[in-house]
Order: structure tokens, then C-alpha cells, then sequence
């Protein structure tokens, strides 16, 4: 039902937009149905090792022209135009999902308890565009996370916001069969210390 919403709101650690562009290009490529609907993609890019060219801002959606990205690995002039109608716009975020989350857009922290302010002085932030401020993905992607190689606290808030607080799907991958395994069992240590979701006890497997 999501993916023939207006806007569909995709959550990536890392990436470009040339990148990003193509992957729209492929799905459609595949299989056209699973974009029928959509008339805009927003991607939330976000890392704390992202880089940024000079001159991007992070904060706010950008819009990607659908002629202004070369696809270099492809020679098929074509296969642009079929994915042109799509309105693709960019975003990025140098830091953690999960305390992104935690500022409201004014940039200043939000309480856990779900206030818009907090008992510590907040410290200067820039304003984060409104659409990026309440933003909520369709779907998270994970690519050659290692989380086997992080503390469990690391990377548990932003599974917990994700995947708990936005009932997200998470796809998380890995560069080989065994680094995937070990990705999973520390997925299994976080989930284990999550709270479980209304309706679903006993269904965490």
C-alpha cells in the first residue's frame, strides 16, 4: 500500500545522488509496478562520516533533476526517461538517525519525553527543513553496515527508532555471507533488549 503512496520516503546510511537516481532507474527497470503511484521520492542520506561536496547544505531536501545525473555505468539513454516523471529529492545528515530525531524544526533537542524542549540548555543548531524534521521512511537501508563490529549501544537507538518508534522496515546487508551472519546475531542481541511492540509478544522471531 506505501508504494503507491504520493511520496515515498526512503531512510539510507551513506550514498549520492548519482547513486540514488540510478537505484530509482533499476527498480523501475525491473519491475513497474512497484513505483506505480509514486510521484516523488524523498531520501534521507545520513552517516557521521557522511562527506558533503561544498557548497551542500545538509538539513534540507534538494531536488534531483532527472537530466542533471549521469548514469556512468550505463550506455542506455532510455533508461532515464522511464523514471523521469519521478520527482527524486535528496537530504543528508551528518550525525545519528536517532538524534536527528530528537530536534524539532528549529533545531533544538526534543525530551524523550516527547516535549519540544529540554532541562539542559540546548546548544546552537541550524534549522532543519520541516519536511526533514517529521520525516518518517518507508523503508531504512543499511548497506555494508558491520554492526557485528559496534557496541550494541551504538547502533541500538537508531534501530529502536526505526524499526519501534516508525514501524519501519530495516534491510540491513553485508559484503559476505559471514559478515551477514554476524550482522544478525547483533541484531538479535538489540532487538533482545528492546521493548516489544503492542500485539506482538511472544512473536519477536
Amino acid at each position: 500500500a506505501r508504494a503507491r503512496a504520493t511520496t515515498g520516503r526512503l531512510l539510507q546510511q551513506g550514498g549520492t545522488a548519482n547513486t540514488a537516481r540510478r537505484q530509482l532507474c533499476t527498480v523501475r527497470d525491473e519491475d513497474a509496478d512497484a513505483m506505480d503511484g509514486v510521484r516523488c521520492v524523498d531520501i534521507l542520506l545520513v552517516g557521521p562520516n557522511l562527506l558533503l561536496d561544498q557548497g551542500v547544505d545538509a538539513g534540507v531536501f534538494h531536488l534531483v533533476p532527472a537530466d542533471g545525473v549521469q548514469d556512468e555505468d550505463s550506455d542506455n539513454e532510455g533508461q532515464d526517461s522511464r523514471c523521469r516523471h519521478v520527482q527524486l529529492r535528496i537530504a543528508y545528515h551528518v550525525g545519528m538517525y536517532h538524534d536527528l530525531k530528537r530536534r524539532n524544526s528549529y533545531g533544538s533537542p526534543v525530551s524523550p519525553g516527547g516535549g519540544g524542549e529540554s532541562d539542559a540548555t540546548p546548544s546552537p543548531a541550524p534549522a532543519l527543513d520541516p519536511a526533514l524534521a517529521w520525516f518518517v521512511p518507508d523503508l531504512a537501508l543499511a548497506f555494508n553496515a558491520g554492526m557485528w563490529g559496534y557496541s550494541p549501544e551504538e547502533w541500538r537507538p537508531t534501530v529502536e527508532q526505526v524499526l519501534h518508534s516508525e514501524g519501519c522496515p530495516l534491510v540491513v546487508t553485508g559484503y559476505t555471507l559471514e559478515e551477514a551472519e554476524n550482522d544478525e546475531d547483533a541484531l538479535r542481541e538489540m532487538l533482545s533488549l528492546l521493548p516489544q511492540p503492542p500485539g506482538l509478544e511472544g512473536e519477536r522471531e
